[in-house]
This record gives C-alpha cells, sequence and structure tokens, in this order.
C-alpha cells in the first residue's frame, strides 16, 4: 500500500476516534468485556467479522465505522479483524492529557531516544564539548559506545559530524532491536505509524504492556544472555528487527515513573514525540549498530589511537536509588573486571569512564586508576537537574588531560585529580 495511502486511513482514524461520545465509549467497553476471551494473540483480540457485526447491531453502528473507532489493525485470515486490547482499554477509558509549558526550549530537543535509566541527556552540553575537544584538539576520528543503552551519546556525536565512524554496542536485546528499528526505513516508518493510532494510555493498559514485555520469552533471555557470553568475546547478534517489541518497550519507558517504576499519569501523548523522532532517525544513518559483549568491542579499539571510546556501564548498586534499574545488569565483580581491563596497560586510544564518585571516601575506578601505568585523570560535572550531593553528581574518568577545557569552562567541569 502507497505511503500517503496509510497516512490518508490513518488521518482519517484519528478524526473519527476525536469524535467519540460517552454513549460510543461504553459501548468500545462492552466491546472488551465480551470478546475479552478471544486474546489467541499477546494483547490482541481477533474476531470474526459476522460476530462482530452481530454485537454492533444494537448500537447501530456499521464495522467500517467501529473500525475507525478502534483503531482496527487489520484483517487477518478466516475473515477476522484484529484489535489492540490496550488501544481499546485507553479509548474506552481515556487518561487525562496533561498539557505542559516549558520555561525555556531543551537546547537538543531534536534528539529524542528511549528513556533509560542513568542516561547522559541531562548532560549533553557537557560531552559536546569534551567531544568536540578530543576531536579537533587531540586528533579523534573514530567514536565508539561500548555500552550504548538510550544511544543518546551516539546520537549526539552524529549530531555533531566530528567523527568519520561512529559505533553504538548494546548487549540487551531489547534495546538494540529498539535502535535497529529506529535506523532501518521502513522499521521506522512502522513504528511511527504505530505511534500515530496509540491513544494516551491509562493505567489498565500501560499494566498490560507491562507485564506482556517484562514476562515475554525474549526480554527474559537478556539475563540468560548475561550469563551466557560473561567472560567471552563472541556474542550472536540479533538478526531481525520487531517493530511491536519495540514499540512496547517505548511505552513502557515514557510512561513509567523514572523509566521502572509505576505508571505515570504526567505524560505527555507518545504522538507528540513523532517530529523528534523523525528528526532523531536521521541521525542514526552513520552509526553502526552491534548486539555484542562490552569486551569484544573495548580491545578492538584500545590500540586505534584516532579512537575516542566512552564507557557508561551500569552505576554501582551504592550509586542507585533503584537496585533492578537494567534489562543487563552489572556487579560489583564486573565493574573490577572492567577497571582492571583499563588500569593494565597504556593505550592509544581517548578513553572515558563515566559513573557516581564518593567524595568522602575513594571509590573503586579512582583506586585502581591511580596505581595504572598511564595517567588517568578524574573530573566531575557542575551542573545537575537538580540539587544534589556531591558523591551523586557525574564523574568522568580518563586517560587523556581535560585541564584546558576545564579552565575554559569553570561552571560545568571540576578538576578532582
Amino acid at each position: 500500500m502507497a505511503k500517503h495511502t496509510i497516512q490518508k486511513q490513518t488521518k482519517y482514524m484519528l478524526r473519527k476516534r476525536d469524535m467519540l461520545t460517552e454513549q460510543n465509549r461504553a459501548m468500545i467497553k462492552a466491546f472488551c468485556d465480551k470478546f475479552r476471551d478471544y486474546e489467541k494473540v499477546p494483547m490482541e483480540l481477533r474476531i470474526e467479522g459476522k460476530e462482530i457485526r452481530r454485537f454492533l447491531e444494537q448500537y447501530g453502528v456499521t464495522l467500517q465505522t467501529f473500525n475507525k473507532m478502534t483503531s482496527c489493525l487489520g484483517r487477518t485470515t478466516g475473515n477476522r479483524y484484529a484489535y489492540s486490547i490496550p488501544v481499546l482499554l485507553s479509548i474506552a477509558e481515556p487518561a487525562p492529557i496533561i498539557e505542559r509549558k516549558y520555561r525555556r526550549k531543551f537546547q537538543v530537543n531534536r534528539i529524542k531516544t528511549i528513556n533509560y535509566y542513568g542516561s547522559k541527556r541531562k548532560w549533553l552540553e557537557e560531552y559536546q564539548l569534551i567531544f568536540n575537544y578530543t576531536a579537533d584538539g587531540l586528533g579523534c576520528s573514530r567514536f565508539m559506545e561500548c555500552f550504548a543503552g538510550s544511544g543518546v551519546l551516539s546520537l549526539l556525536a552524529s549530531k555533531g559530524k566530528k567523527f568519520r565512524t561512529i559505533q553504538a554496542n548494546e548487549a540487551s536485546p531489547a534495546t538494540y532491536n529498539y535502535h535497529c528499528v529506529m535506523k532501518g526505513e521502513k522499521t521506522f516508518q512502522e513504528f511511527i505509524r504505530e505511534l500515530e493510532i496509540i491513544p494516551q494510555l491509562n493505567r489498565d493498559a500501560f499494566m498490560m504492556i507491562r507485564q506482556n514485555l517484562y514476562n515475554s520469552d525474549d526480554y527474559a533471555k537478556d539475563e540468560s544472555h548475561a550469563q551466557q557470553y560473561e567472560g567471552c568475546e563472541i556474542r550472536k547478534e540479533v538478526q531481525t528487527a520487531d517493530v511491536k517489541k519495540a514499540m512496547r518497550l517505548y511505552l513502557i519507558k515514557h510512561y513509567a515513573f523514572q523509566c521502572q517504576g509505576g505508571w505515570s499519569g504526567t505524560r505527555l501523548p507518545p504522538s507528540n514525540h513523532i517530529e523528534a523522532l523523525t528528526d532523531t532517525h536521521k541521525l542514526y544513518e552513520p552509526i553502526e549498530l552491534t548486539n555484542l559483549h562490552y569486551r569484544k568491542v573495548l580491545v578492538n579499539g584500545l590500540d586505534e589511537q584516532d579512537m575516542l571510546i566512552v564507557l557508561d556501564p551500569p552505576y554501582q548498586d551504592t550509586y542507585r536509588v533503584q537496585k533492578r534499574s537494567y534489562g543487563l545488569e552489572f556487579n560489583e565483580r564486573k565493574h573490577r573486571v572492567l577497571i582492571q581491563l583499563l588500569s593494565k596497560e597504556v593505550y592509544p586510544a581517548k578513553i572515558i569512564l563515566c559513573g557516581y564518585r564518593d567524595s568522602e571516601k575513594e571509590d573503586m575506578y579512582s583506586r585502581y586508576l591511580k596505581r595504572s601505568k598511564a595517567e588517568w585523570h578524574c573530573y566531575q560535572f557542575l551542573r545537575s537537574s537538580v540539587p544534589t550531593e556531591d558523591k551523586k553528581k557525574e564523574h568522568i574518568w580518563t586517560n587523556f588531560d581535560m585541564s584546558c577545557l576545564c579552565n575554559q569552562y569553570p561552571d560545568m567541569f571540576k578538576i578532582v585529580f
């Protein structure tokens, strides 16, 4: 089907949905209650057309009109029509739509990615200065992110156009799948169309999507994969991109409190993100996506003099509010293995290690890196979105000197050692 035809159908569908009356919403709720046992596919109702028409007779509504009201997913085999249960629930009992007014325009609002615990979004100005410094002053022409997470730093590197190659590696299959969907042209268009028809989710719809995502076999494999490839340097990459799974992950991270908690009723509808997501999709073009164990990626870049490597592993438990915050966890022993590798040799590559640091006592990163053969430095980011203690502020450890940058921007960086 032509792209403009799909857009036209979606437009008519959304217009019809905006005109729903209370009687229409009561009808859709009754429809959910009556056919709830028809969930043959997770979170989807698949019902024969004659049964739907028989149900609609009492309301005087045609099947075509009903399908427009409910954003029907289409017709399947056996003349069955498919409907998304979370969409039906959210249309029947819509959640409130929050009108939010921002005091100022966010300087990087053209980079929109998945909400992620520990994301670097609030420090993009600092990282942009560091990227410019390493590219212009230290001769780095290649960029590597070993723990991509939300991918926001790789997207920032793409936006700055300072590096000729950019590699974003993410070990979690679920998060890697989201990035593949965002990068592919066909999958991204499908993702946007799904986003257009998603109404403001209510609590019931959110909990259904969350339960389906976290209890699915594919998501459960994330933790088992961590056991299988730990300490290895070979890992099979995910081969296909799944738009529906990417959409579920995006919605859960968007509506969840602090990306991991329960339903938050203060979020904007996801359709508000389409313009920013479209701009972000273009930034994926020069990025090479990989789904490997971080060590496999890291050892390939350490000996490259023109390589800038960013390491942002899951934060240590000591500095977290939420203890189970990542699809693939990184315990204390894994942090020690990583820091031992970095402190073992003098590597030609420029390395940035991200984390938190306790100002009252020496942390594990500083303790190992001060004994390294190479000269390592530690810097603190002074800006924060909320007032916080020093030990909860972002720190980076680098194997290159950034003192001139700190002196130039004293309100943004502080030299620790």
